[in-house]
């Protein structure tokens, strides 16, 4: 047996398999991750961090009681909001990136969020609500009317100010479909919007690009043609994973795509830090367990490759610089 096998058994062989202790197990590895790698504000010390927001997605809080075995997403997102609030400093922002509701936009669902969160807003921390296809914008509205106007009819359409870039958060959501679309009306907002930007500006979503009805060849043309679009960002895949969205043609250009963990229903189980420097802007995995399809039950073995997918993931971070430069295509002699 290899070292590092020994090593890993050794670990898991001081640590109880029930899901209390696989959890607490991860607890150690959990934190603010330090920022590397970008030059950052300075300043005079303040209670709340201008440049850093906190990023939620797919928590899919069950606000059924009938369905018990799915009712650990409240507890969850209480941990995460719990996890926030012993930030030092705060982040200015939480913003989510939609399927806060469970299944299908339940009322009941948006009214356990909405308590759940106050927590937050009491503490003065800025929170912003994206949506996704588990969720239904009229419900939605009703407990976080925050977005209902917007600058696109019948989408909920959210701008986040950094001192040094701004994220634009879209409204991908098809009532009643899993896939989602940008649409005409908001890819032609988008695309107007872009075009007046100077400062660097990220754009998201729910949806990663890969599950539009646009396909990805609209999306990353929109993105390539602003010179000041740093990346993507979007939830829905509950993941953590990091891609290039790749725009082929006589200008070459990568993107930075990053799709976002689950905040506590299912897969990579956490939330993402994201920190705007002066230069560029970095994204940092809190990672707090990883299980499928729901917890882990009392006294259950925790599978092998939860464990290594949670070492492997500790520590990830996916840098945006804000420099975009393109490379000029060089056809073969």
């Amino acid at each position: 047996m290899t070292v590092a096998a020994l090593r890993g058994r050794k670990e898991r062989s001081e640590i109880m398999t029930d899901r209390r202790s696989f959890l607490a197990a991860l607890g150690g590895a959990a934190g603010s991750a330090a920022f590397s790698g970008c030059s950052m504000f300075t300043g005079a010390a303040s209670d709340y961090d201008d440049n850093l927001a906190v990023i939620l997605s797919d928590i899919h809080v069950c606000g059924d009681e009938s369905l018990g075995r799915w009712l650990y997403t409240r507890r969850e997102l209480r941990l995460r909001i719990a996890e926030i609030l012993a930030m030092k400093p705060l982040p200015r922002y939480v913003i989510t990136f939609g399927d806060l509701a469970f299944k299908s936009g339940d009322p009941a669902d948006y009214a356990i969020a909405a308590a759940e969160f106050k927590a937050l807003t009491g503490a003065g921390v800025k929170v912003v609500h994206g949506t996704g296809n588990h969720d239904r914008r009229k419900a939605m509205s009703d407990y976080f009317p925050e977005a209902s106007v917007s600058p696109v009819k019948g989408r909920r359409i959210s701008e986040v100010h950094f001192p040094s870039c701004d994220l634009i958060l879209l409204d991908t959501l098809i009532e009643g479909e899993v896939d989602g679309e940008i649409g005409a009306e908001q890819f032609e907002w988008l695309n107007a919007t872009l075009a007046g930007r100077t400062r660097p500006v990220f754009v998201g979503a729910h949806h990663s690009p890969f599950t539009l009805k646009e396909g990805t060849t609209k999306l990353v043309r929109a993105l390539k043609n602003s010179p000041t679009c740093a990346g993507w960002i979007n939830g829905h895949g509950h993941t953590w994973e990091k891609r290039p969205m790749v725009s082929w043609g006589r200008d070459e250009d990568v993107i930075r795509s990053l799709q976002l963990p689950s905040a506590g229903f299912w897969g990579d189980i956490g939330y993402v830090e994201f920190r705007a420097g002066a230069d560029c802007a970095e994204a940092s995995l809190i990672e707090k367990g990883f299980w499928f399809n729901d917890e882990p039950h009392p006294g259950e073995a925790i599978p092998e490759t939860w464990w290594a997918i949670v070492a492997e993931n500790r520590g990830q971070r996916c840098r945006f610089p804000y420099s975009r430069a393109h490379r000029t295509y060089r056809a073969a002699n």
